[in-house]
């Protein structure tokens, strides 16, 4: 097979061209892959709005003077720019697991063990009014009461 060939590029306005050899590269070149840039992180001021200090790396650095104002704690930049505090699971339980007096609270689980619900209810995910459920609980505080009163006959 013979090698193909080009018009030189001094000859392309001429009457008669000149033409060379196109030589195949032995190699292909790799073009450098751009490093992506991080976007610019900044701290404002709550009251006014303003940019005082920039995020660099883990710390804060001020706009104004250049001096690295504080640092945050254990926190990884590859990590989508999230503190190691988002990474835990959230806890929602009351302190020393008790309720405030005045939260409403409905034990689901106890009313169908009592049968003052039924298991289609919890399925179907009824809605039920407030009236509804003040009364359920009231009917299990019942159901406690007689069941622990029972129990207290039945153990003597």
């Amino acid at each position: 097979m013979a090698p193909k060939q080009i018009p030189t590029k001094d000859s392309f306005f001429q009457s008669k061209r000149t033409m060379v050899e196109v030589k195949t590269p032995s190699a292909p070149v790799e073009t450098p892959k751009p490093v992506p840039m991080r976007p610019r992180r900044f701290l404002f001021e709550e009251g006014t709005g303003e940019a005082y200090a920039e995020v660099v790396d883990n710390a804060a650095i001020c706009l104004e003077t250049g001096n690295e104002l504080f640092r945050f704690g254990d926190w990884d930049p590859e990590e989508n720019h999230q503190p190691s505090g988002f990474q835990r699971p959230f806890d929602f339980s009351p302190p020393g697991g008790k309720r405030h007096p005045g939260e409403r609270f409905v034990d689901v689980l106890n009313l169908v063990k009592a049968g003052i619900i039924s298991e289609k209810d919890v399925a179907s995910q009824r809605a039920f009014t407030d009236e509804e459920l003040m009364h359920a609980m009231d009917r299990l505080e019942n159901y406690r009461r007689e069941m622990e009163r029972l129990c207290g006959i039945v153990g003597e």
